[in-house]
């Protein structure tokens, strides 16, 4: 069920999208950066098997969700508990893909009463210190040192952006991409239904022009305002060792962090790693009872 939305209480539109089975077991999945709800559909077929409800919601400004000024990411849970209550979901699970990995662990922190399991995969961890930049390839590396220090420059870092993923450039700068990345994701981005997928999915994100995603951009080197220490649920991190567009380390520090988590590394796996892990995450997430 695609293009679903809902009115949040400040009068915004949130949109989201169901994957896998809608009577099934409930799951928030939360994009990346730049992505929107259409990654969910990569988690579609293994959720169907498994009777896994996938809801996969835009982030304000992005897709088809109304923007939110001045938003932080400690602002998230808000949207994410009115969601729950609109499909009528009390508890759920919650996975945050890469960019998205910030708003899962924000959601785990503000409800834990709500959240059963929480995941992060190959997600962006607080940049807060400047020697992770030298693990990034320079397409990331680049524009995250300058917000840092210049947060103004990300509307125009979002300009370009833009301009790279939503024109004819979006085919030679996906192949540049794929010759930085390492042999796995590089593998992956050679499926060419694959990469047209991509492609597509991170034009939807700038459907409504640069706002959404020059928020989502800086609030990536901006404190979250939340301490991990002080998230309750247990988080399971699965991140490649070859992952240089959100490094390894940042996955060590995230996991050392939070309480009772655990860290599962994918060897010689990249960013993308999540896309060939579906069925393994799901597994970890919603696990079997254990029959007498």
């Amino acid at each position: 069920m695609l293009d679903k939305t809902m009115t949040l209480a400040d009068g915004r539109k949130q949109a989201f999208d169901i994957y896998g089975d809608p009577a099934g077991t409930p799951l928030f999945l939360f994009h990346g950066l730049p992505s929107c709800r259409r990654i969910g559909v990569t988690f579609h077929d293994v959720a169907v098997e498994r009777h896994v409800a996938v809801v996969c919601p835009d982030r304000p400004g992005v897709g088809l969700s109304d923007y939110q000024p001045r938003r932080r990411i400690v602002d998230y849970p808000k949207d994410i508990a009115a969601l729950a209550d609109h499909l009528g979901w009390e508890r759920f699970t919650v996975l945050g893909i890469s960019g998205g990995g910030p708003y899962a662990a924000a959601v785990a922190h503000d409800l834990p009463g709500r959240v059963i399991r929480a995941g992060i995969a190959s997600g962006i961890g607080e940049l807060s210190n400047a020697s992770v930049f030298a693990e990034m390839i320079p397409a990331n590396r680049l524009p995250y040192r300058l917000l840092r220090s210049l947060h103004v420059a990300s509307y125009a870092l979002a300009a370009i952006s833009a301009l790279i993923y939503t024109t004819r450039l979006a085919d030679s700068f996906f192949h540049r991409m794929a010759a930085m990345m390492p042999p796995s994701d590089a593998k992956i981005l050679a499926d060419g239904p694959f990469m047209q997928f991509l492609k597509d999915e991170v034009r939807e994100s700038f459907r409504q022009g640069l706002r959404g995603f020059a928020t989502e951009q800086l609030l990536v080197v901006l404190p979250w305002q939340f301490l991990l220490e002080n998230v309750r649920v247990p988080i399971i991190f699965w991140h490649g060792d070859q992952d240089h567009n959100a490094p390894y380390s940042l996955a060590q520090n995230m996991a050392c962090a939070v309480p009772g988590s655990r860290l599962i590394v994918w060897g010689g796996g990249g960013h993308l790693a999540s896309v060939e892990h579906v069925p393994e995450i799901l597994d970890e997430l919603f696990p079997a009872p254990v029959r007498a």
